[in-house]
């Protein structure tokens, strides 16, 4: 049967089953899951845990062999099966649909794995375990939802948050679940405080958000400037030389340049595109940039580039490349307001 991963402390407390499968791509979640399993199994009275992994040398012939072997003194044991790709090959599919259709009476059986596609949920092997245990699907926190899950964690441990503190929080931690564990555990540590103000999670925090400059590009091409510029700035914590992320920019601008013009001729964008080998995927969001940037533009990009080639060269003591490089930044996405404060604040 089907669960969801909040009823499944609930169903624990009323019975075990023989197998269980834990899955998605939310590894705190799937491991949080897999602990409250673990926790029923110990208090079940099976203390003897067995874990595989399924790699090229996995053998599932071997944990049918096992599962069903007689202990001298008829141990309880927990098979734990780690698939990380979310793939089950034909000796899984095999092996698992033997084990659910004949499972052993003392042993518990916990399958662990990443997303698993639509198409794998239609197999027989998936069909009989969901006729003979339990599967739980663990589903992303959507970006709407991580304030109130935010919230709930902290309440958990007996924080409560100012509604400027949770903002920061949830900037950090970029959606990473695992650094939001992290960095609650660390608030934990270094206060005494139920209620978490802004100042408290600034000195508390640390930027678990890992950024490149593709991430950067991206976020320009979007028109997301808010995001570029936190982008921008994580990059110059963690060292990044301007001129590397400088050479990326200008690429992308030179394309966009390019593609205005073919949009303002009516030819076709999608040749251009791919002669520049630009991934399909990300095409929409150069044609809605080379219609957002005006021609006008591209005079003061170019000056901006020159200017922040200059001083990364040691040409320009006088300028900052970092501010220049947020200048051409919110260029590229048609100056936001509230990111231009942000600049202010970053690099006045």
């Amino acid at each position: 049967m089907k669960i969801k991963p909040e009823d499944l402390a609930r169903h624990l407390a009323k019975s075990l089953l023989p197998v269980y499968l834990i899955y998605g791509d939310e590894p705190l979640l799937v491991q949080e899951a897999c602990d409250q399993l673990r926790a029923a199994a110990r208090s079940a009275g099976i203390e003897d845990r067995h874990c595989f992994t399924d790699d090229r040398n996995f053998d599932w012939n071997y944990l049918l062999e096992e599962a069903n072997s007689l202990s001298l003194f008829s141990q309880r044991k927990l098979f734990e099966v780690r698939v990380e790709s979310g793939r089950f090959n034909e000796d899984a599919s095999k092996a698992l649909e033997a084990y659910c259709n004949n499972p052993p009476t003392d042993n518990l059986l916990l399958l662990i794995s990443g997303k698993i596609e639509t198409a794998t949920t239609k197999k027989k092997w998936f069909t009989t375990l969901d006729r003979t245990g339990v599967i739980v699907q663990i589903w992303p926190i959507k970006s709407e939802q991580l304030p109130a899950w935010l919230t709930k964690r902290l309440a958990a441990v007996g924080f409560a948050a100012d509604a400027d503190a949770l903002t920061l929080l949830q900037e950090q931690i970029e959606g990473n679940l695992l650094a939001a564990h992290q960095e609650i555990e660390k608030l934990r540590l270094l206060t005494d405080a139920s209620h978490l103000d802004l100042q408290t999670v600034q000195a508390a925090i640390s930027n678990n958000a890992r950024y490149n400059g593709f991430d950067l590009n991206d976020a320009c091409l979007k028109g997301d400037a808010l995001q570029a510029i936190r982008i921008l700035r994580g990059l110059e914590a963690e060292g990044v030389q301007p001129i590397a992320l400088l050479g990326l920019l200008m690429r992308t601008v030179r394309i966009l340049q390019e593609l205005h013009y073919a949009l303002a001729n009516r030819q076709p964008s999608q040749s251009l595109l791919t002669k520049h080998r630009v991934f399909l995927p990300s095409q929409p969001f150069y044609v809605k940039a080379a219609r957002r940037i005006a021609v006008g533009q591209y005079r003061q990009i170019f000056t901006l580039g020159a200017q922040i080639d200059e001083c990364a060269k040691g040409l320009r003591p006088d300028l900052d490349a970092w501010s220049r490089l947020s200048d051409l930044c919110l260029l590229l996405c048609q100056g936001d307001s509230r990111a231009q404060e942000t600049t202010k604040r970053s690099y006045s």
